[in-house]
């Protein structure tokens, strides 16, 4: 303890961009709420993931932990590749006997809080089907083999079969949640010369705002000609035309729940 207050550590990276910054937020007014809490903050600009191979700059933050000062670590891993550098703190952690709280991603003898991402997902793919009568869907998923990305694949497939709807692996396209790849596979999806599904249900916001664009691109109206429905409830879809069917995560929830833990 500090000054005869819980000290907790939090390390994450690119708190200044979503989903970590509005996780933060969250976190940061549960915690000012209470007189018997410190929160140290442990954080890389760099946002290390597929494109950036060098992680140096990330480690050299994350050594300078003091263990010693803590009562509790809260890890919020954002991107598979940072996954050696949570590790390396987890273990620390273990070393010092500091309990562990991980979001979203488990750790060996860690704590671990996560959304309900299949159910919400599977929710959405209902609403589809039964408010809307879809019966041809494709998937816009995340990246092939991403823990993320399949759950939401086999949430779609679990509904579709309940429905008795046939829902395949040439129904799931990959957009690896981000502008570029998806764009790519609608192209390949538009010169494939397959009919037009009734939905197009992406892994996240940022795909669906690009499936969007590329549908007005060809002329087609969302959601008149095609409903496109995204995920993750994220703060540029406010300011998206037409506003997409998504899932918001619920941060303060999440906040009390880890200073509950």
């Amino acid at each position: 303890m500090l000054h005869g207050r819980f000290t907790i550590g939090l390390c994450c990276m690119a708190m200044h961009k979503e989903p970590v910054k509005t996780f933060l937020d969250s976190f940061v007014n549960k915690i000012s709420e209470r007189n018997d809490c410190l929160l140290m903050i442990y954080h890389c600009f760099d946002d290390i993931s597929s494109v950036i191979s060098d992680s140096s700059n990330a480690d050299s933050v994350f050594d300078a932990v003091s263990y010693n000062s803590l009562d509790a670590m809260v890890v919020y891993q954002t991107d598979e590749h940072q996954n050696k550098i949570f590790r390396k703190i987890c273990r620390n952690c273990e070393q010092h006997s500091i309990p562990v709280i991980s979001i979203d991603v488990p750790f060996d003898n860690a704590f671990y809080v996560s959304f309900g991402y299949g159910e919400a997902f599977s929710r959405i793919v209902e609403h589809l089907i039964t408010e809307h009568g879809c019966r041809k869907i494709k998937h816009m998923a995340g990246i092939k083999g991403n823990d993320f990305s399949q759950t939401r694949i086999d949430s779609c497939a679990e509904i579709m079969k309940k429905h008795g709807l046939e829902f395949s692996e040439n129904d799931v396209m990959y957009g690896e949640f981000w502008d570029y790849p998806t764009r790519v596979a609608m192209d390949n999806f538009f010169a494939s010369g397959e009919a037009l599904p009734d939905a197009f249900v992406c892994a996240n916001d940022a795909m669906a705002m690009s499936v969007c664009s590329k549908l007005n691109e060809k002329g087609y109206r969302v959601p008149k000609d095609v409903i496109v429905t995204g995920f993750d409830g994220i703060e540029l879809e406010k300011y998206h035309i037409p506003r997409l069917t998504t899932a918001k995560r619920d941060y303060d929830e999440l906040a009390e729940t880890i200073i509950g833990i």
